[in-house]
């Protein structure tokens, strides 16, 4: 397998005070927390990896781990930040069961914008002899709210399944629990928007994922 050699550039920049502000209103990556984070700048990717379903004595993890280690090695990165976001990164989903017929995914965005610890940078990705990628913050739409509240599952018994699931580790039955919850939530009929579950893609949604689209709406900005 040939593996791509990227160029990756760190640089830290001034403040921004809103990071999602850079990020793509249809299909927008970010992972964020207390405002720190990191938010893929738009939607386009230098590199995408995929491992399917398949008949392999390895989990599609460890095919896709070995896979990005072979990117990582091969890049040329200029990171002088050392900061945990900072560098070449991906962004994706990974299958926990074998039995999914989904695929395990890794995106590497051309770029990111990302602060922590009180310093803000930005990350360009790029394929070798190629430009560096544009940035720049998209304006928002108009604002909307929405409620959120529990699903299927109620609180007291999402408690209760992480109770037994602690149960089960100190047993020894099993080594590592994933639990989860459904929560209901809407959003105002003109203000719809894309979401989907972290196991979907638009071509191949999750059953039970019913996604609704509207190309013009967006999050509202955070205060």
């Amino acid at each position: 397998m040939s593996t791509a050699r990227l160029v990756v550039e760190t640089r830290q920049i001034d403040p921004v005070e809103d990071l999602l502000a850079f990020a793509d209103p249809d299909r927008p990556w970010a992972w964020l927390r207390r405002g720190d984070g990191i938010v893929a700048v738009g939607s386009e990717t230098v590199l995408r990896l995929d491992v399917p379903a398949q008949e392999s004595d390895a989990t599609r993890t460890a095919l896709l781990a070995a896979q990005w280690r072979r990117v990582v090695e091969a890049a040329e990165v200029d990171d002088p930040l050392q900061l945990p976001g900072t560098g070449l990164i991906a962004l994706g989903a990974l299958v926990f069961d074998e039995a999914s017929a989904s695929d395990s995914t890794l995106a590497v965005p051309s770029a990111v914008i990302g602060r922590q610890q009180g310093r803000t940078w930005v990350t360009r990705i790029r394929a070798a002899d190629t430009p560096d990628p544009q940035i720049a913050p998209r304006e928002y739409g108009p604002h909307w709210a929405g409620t959120l509240g529990p699903g299927a599952q109620t609180p007291a018994s999402y408690q209760s399944a992480v109770r037994s699931a602690l149960e089960a580790i100190t047993a020894g039955e099993v080594s590592k629990v994933v639990v989860a919850r459904d929560l209901n939530g809407t959003v105002p009929p003109a203000r719809t928007f894309a979401v989907w579950c972290g196991a979907c893609r638009p071509a191949t949604p999750t059953p039970g994922c019913s996604p609704s689209t509207d190309s013009s709406a967006r999050a509202p900005r955070r205060s």
